[in-house]
């Protein structure tokens, strides 16, 4: 499981990674840009907890069910402290490190806040102080009023920046053993400082190189771990490039993102799903309404006094499972076949039971025992019986 939520992880953001540096990375279209990255993020991240059982595979069931009694009857359970066990202890402590890490830049912006002088400029916060010129939401930190870095802070301002680096800071906590969350959190802060250095040259009605002279006067080395606000001397020499390039791509051209995003939607989120086939049965499989309802029992053939495993399939329960789904979405079916032994006239019916009950105890369901699976039904939903006549 942790194994194919990393390799899910990675593949999905490296490939996504991929199609941004080589077509958007030096496009001037900063909204589609920003709204590609947070997007192929939030999806990479997501992608391995999302799945859907459409592809069916066939499982053969041997009908030597004697030896695989005595199989599982000899086998034991022995816990130990696995690998898996260590990896969870070590992600949960990186959890904490970050967490902690995330707190501390928080922590940080508020000591800042009170440190310097306050002065209200419209709807932003001037903070005027002995630290890096950087913005947080309307906050803006400045070591001099110099008009030319507080437009550019105003630019992360007003495009709501700081939303964007919570969410990838958020993302990172969580995800802290993935590479592509430090790639795509540096791509993000890059596109942030194009859009506030465009913002600032088209409001002061400077040229480009008039602006980056400023970026060279304000050029210096500054060290956040994590951080969530953002700051004027951040990814300077390719702030320099971008000026000089002023090339861009059609719009049109962001329109590969879709079918990107379906290829790897369908690649790692449409799983299989195994369909139990007895060793002698020659039922057909059919998958009505692209569900398919399979039961395997055990029955007792008093001819031979032996037990077979038989499959029980039905393409009307299948259908009636679908309706009930589409038109309630309130109420979950599921069902059971068994054989009921008739003590009166010394003969087995096949019985269908059919369990209605609040769908959030769906998932709870294969765990359960017949008892709980009855005391269940009992208390928190109807029980429905349908005879079926025995396939042969």
């Amino acid at each position: 499981m942790i194994k194919s939520i990393i390799i899910t992880q990675l593949v999905s953001g490296t490939i996504l990674l991929l199609v941004y540096m080589f077509l958007y990375r030096n496009s001037h279209r900063y909204v589609y840009n920003r709204l590609v990255l947070l997007s192929s993020l939030i999806i990479s991240v997501v992608l391995p907890f999302i799945s859907f059982n459409v592809i069916p595979k066939e499982v053969l069931i041997l009908n030597n069910t004697q030896t695989s009694k005595s199989n599982l009857a000899s086998t034991e359970v022995i816990e130990t402290f696995s690998i898996d066990t260590l990896l969870v202890y070590i992600y949960w402590i990186g959890v904490i490190v970050m967490g902690f890490l995330f707190l501390k830049n928080l922590i940080s912006i508020v000591v800042s806040a009170r440190k310097g002088s306050r002065i209200k400029d419209g709807d932003f916060t001037l903070f005027i102080g002995d630290f890096a010129s950087s913005s947080f939401f309307y906050n803006i930190f400045l070591s001099e009023q110099d008009p030319i870095v507080a437009m550019h802070e105003k630019g992360h301002a007003t495009y709501l920046h700081s939303i964007d680096r919570m969410v990838v800071a958020l993302i990172t906590i969580f995800n802290w053993y993935n590479p592509c969350i430090y790639f795509y959190r540096k791509l993000i802060i890059e596109n942030h400082e194009y859009q506030a250095d465009d913002f600032a040259i088209k409001q002061l009605q400077l040229s480009n190189s008039n602006y980056a002279e400023v970026l060279l006067a304000q050029a210096k080395q500054s060290i956040y771990p994590l951080s969530i606000s953002n700051q004027f001397n951040s990814s300077i020499k390719n702030r320099l490039t971008m000026l000089v390039n002023q090339s861009s791509i059609r719009k049109s051209v962001y329109l590969l993102m879709i079918p990107t995003f379906l290829g790897l939607f369908s690649a790692f989120t449409f799983k299989t799903y195994p369909v139990y086939i007895s060793e002698n049965s020659d039922t057909s499989d059919t998958i009505p309404g692209n569900i398919l309802l399979v039961d395997t029992i055990i029955i007792f053939d008093y001819e031979t006094n032996s037990e077979n495993i038989k499959v029980v399939k039905s393409e009307r329960l299948a259908n009636s499972y679908l309706a009930t789904m589409v038109l309630s979405g309130e109420k979950t079916i599921l069902i059971d076949t068994v054989y009921i032994f008739d003590t009166n006239t010394k003969k087995e019916t096949l019985e269908e039971f059919i369990y209605t009950f609040p769908k959030e105890f769906a998932p709870f369901y294969d765990e359960m025992s017949s008892v709980q699976r009855s005391a269940m039904v009992e208390q928190y939903g109807k029980l429905t019986r349908k005879n079926l006549d025995p396939k042969k």
